[in-house]
């Protein structure tokens, strides 16, 4: 769904799902147009950072680098959410894993993986 009348710096039209760069604000991070169905807006959200798009959009040279879709797939989707000291995130990292597998999304989800770890695991910070 494009967002209507709104270019990057080169006169390619935005669309929902679009990956940019920001020049001037975070050139290293690239980011995906969403739309907030909860808030009614577009967001920019990156690997470390959600952004409203509006309020972006105006200071900043948007560059459109690429799309989630080309090629034919999705890019990988890594699940996040609070793990320790929860008791159902298994049942709920699965729901959202199902639901983003139906999207067509190839999803990476940390429950899965920390559960097929040994036991007596740990993780070190380094």
């Amino acid at each position: 769904m494009p967002i209507y009348g709104l270019t990057d710096k080169n006169g390619r039209k935005i669309f929902e799902g679009d990956i940019c760069v920001i020049h001037d604000f975070c050139d290293d991070e690239k980011f995906i147009v969403e739309y907030d169905t909860d808030n009614g807006r577009y967001l920019l959200r990156g690997e470390n950072t959600i952004q409203d798009f509006g309020k972006i959009y105006r200071f900043y040279d948007f560059e459109v680098i690429s799309n989630i879709f080309e090629g034919g797939t999705k890019m990988k989707l890594y699940i996040s959410g609070p793990i320790t000291g929860t008791d159902d995130y298994m049942e709920r990292f699965a729901a959202a894993q199902k639901e983003l597998e139906e999207e067509g999304w190839t999803v990476i989800n940390p429950a899965l993986v920390n559960s097929n770890l040994p036991k007596d695991t740990e993780w070190k910070i380094t």
